[in-house]
């Protein structure tokens, strides 16, 4: 899997997706910034989600 950057143009918002170790694209004369990693939202699998809402207490299933 390569793995991935994502570049923001600061001028006109264009967006550009570069394998990582390659130079910044360019755009509007200036090099594009590196936008943030977003933090991922949804588990990958059932097995990592939480099956209630975060405000809820913990059920470690010892109830009968």
């Amino acid at each position: 899997m390569v793995d991935l950057r994502v570049y923001e143009c600061e001028g006109c918002g264009r967006r550009a997706t570069v394998p990582r170790g390659d130079p910044a694209p360019g755009c509007c004369g200036k090099r594009m910034r590196l936008l943030p990693l977003e933090p991922c939202r949804v588990a990958p699998a059932a097995e990592h989600s939480r099956p209630m809402a975060s405000e809820d207490a913990c059920d470690d299933s010892r109830a009968g």
